[in-house]
């Protein structure tokens, strides 16, 4: 049998150290053969390592030289059936049993390269950052920028310190995980009491309440939606807890009456509801009892209701309607009202043109009503009437609800016209500068009044 011989020169790792060894490789029949020096007993006690034609020299089985002394000295006599004679070896075996060398995968301070045992010897493989094949000392490259791949997911910002082997994710808000890979769920705490419902956000929740609670969290029990009060005076406050907001989907309006003859002074002092074109959230004022009376203003925002936050019925009751949608809420709205005298009528002085409407226009006009106005152009003119609509209870001699034009200031001038029709009728012109208008409604049956236009026109001619 033929056999060559070759020096191999490369780095074996024992007891985490890198020790220079030589192999030198013997070709044997099929099989290579390497004698190896350990380090601490050089030739002495030589170590033989059976190579794997296919393995790379730090991937090798090694197996420890056994002498078989036989009579007559060191050669060896004939093997058992089966079995081969390894004469380097001075042994016989079917198969040379063989010891795993230490992993000669890369090592670093903080961790070594795992290593596989493969058939044919060890496959290495970097750690996590570091890339190569893993063999030796040099074998895993250290890593360069860990975050160029955008390990972090949903929007996540990666960060790898100077130095470091690794990198961490900055998670957008909602998200967790080591890749920001976890959506957090704000519900799963149930923070909504009180039979309120969560539904999660990206970053928050958001809770409906039933009407009996409110509150970010329904925590606070809420003052009814609604109701009606027959009282002079008093105060609402919804949801009825300072700095919390309403609930959603709410629908509710209170109704307000007091003594007939008298009206309603509503005054707000606080006032936020969602913005907009009060399509969402709103409050809107009925003059009367009912949502079909007419309507005095519709109100969002947080700018105050009405006149700087009042508003006065023409009537002896009020229908406030609050609604709110499904999405924004805001704090509400607080209110006092009372009973006061009405304010019909009026006294109007030196114009060339004006008008004057009934109580509640173009609503209907409140019962049992009383307006007196007065009007006075230039000495030398007259007064022109236009009737624009005239809508009050019609009577064969006008005993119910009227309106009356006379000459002069006072109820006792000359009367020039009583109506109590559904017909426009055609323009009234005074004898002199001034006018007196009275304005009567009874208990029953109101209708939508009327709108009158005046003017000054020149005075009679004078004759000669």
């Amino acid at each position: 049998m033929g056999s060559s011989a070759k020096t191999w020169t490369s780095a074996l790792l024992t007891m985490g150290a890198a020790l220079p060894i030589v192999y030198v490789i013997t070709q044997w029949e099929d099989a290579a053969v390497a004698l190896v020096p350990p380090a601490s007993q050089a030739m002495a006690n030589p170590a033989y390592l059976l190579l794997d034609p296919a393995s790379s020299p730090p991937a090798i089985p090694l197996l420890r030289a056994s002498r078989i002394r036989v009579s007559g000295g060191r050669r060896c006599g004939p093997c058992s059936s089966g079995f081969r004679q390894w004469r380097i070896l001075r042994t016989c075996s079917s198969t040379l049993p063989a010891v795993r060398l230490p992993s000669p995968c890369y090592v670093r301070r903080e961790s070594a390269a795992p290593s596989l045992e493969m058939p044919n010897g060890y496959q290495c493989v970097c750690p996590l950052g570091y890339h190569g094949m893993g063999i030796g000392m040099y074998g895993c490259a250290p890593p360069t920028n860990l975050c160029q791949n955008q390990p972090c997911l949903n929007g996540g910002t990666c960060v790898q310190f100077p130095g470091s082997y690794t990198y961490t994710c900055t998670c957008q808000p909602g998200y967790t995980g080591h890749s920001c890979e976890t959506q957090i769920n704000a519900c799963a705490s149930n923070p909504c009491l009180n039979g309120g419902t969560c539904t999660p956000g990206l970053i928050s929740y958001t809770c409906t309440c039933p009407s009996s609670h409110t509150g970010e969290r329904c925590q606070t029990e809420a003052e009814e939606c609604g109701g009606t009060f027959y009282a002079d005076e008093g105060t609402v406050a919804y949801p009825g807890v300072e700095g919390v907001n309403y609930n959603h989907n709410v629908n509710c309006a209170w109704i307000i009456i007091v003594p007939a003859g008298k009206v309603i002074n509503v005054t707000f002092d606080h006032f936020h509801l969602e913005g907009g074109s009060c399509r969402y959230d709103w409050l809107q004022v009925h003059d009367g009892r009912r949502p079909t009376a007419q309507l005095i203003g519709s109100y969002c925002g947080s700018t105050l209701p009405g006149n700087n936050g009042t508003i006065i019925s023409t009537h002896n009751s009020i229908y406030l309607w609050f609604r709110s949608d499904e999405s924004y809420a805001a704090t509400g709205f607080n209110f006092t009202w009372n009973t006061t005298d009405p304010e019909c009528g009026g006294d109007i002085r030196h114009l060339e043109y004006g008008s004057i409407n009934s109580p509640g226009y173009p609503g209907r006009y409140p019962a049992l009503r009383d307006c007196y106005w007065t009007i006075r152009v230039n000495p030398g003119k007259r007064i022109r009437f236009h009737f624009a609509t005239l809508q009050i209870e019609e009577h064969a001699n006008c005993s119910y609800d009227y309106l009356e034009v006379r000459d002069g200031l006072t109820d006792s001038g000359h009367l020039l016209a009583k109506y109590c029709s559904s017909q426009a009728p055609p323009p009234l012109t005074t004898s002199g500068s001034e006018a007196f208008l009275h304005f009567h409604s009874d208990y029953v049956l109101t209708d939508t009044g009327f709108h009158i236009a005046f003017s000054s026109e020149p005075g009679k001619p004078s004759l000669k």
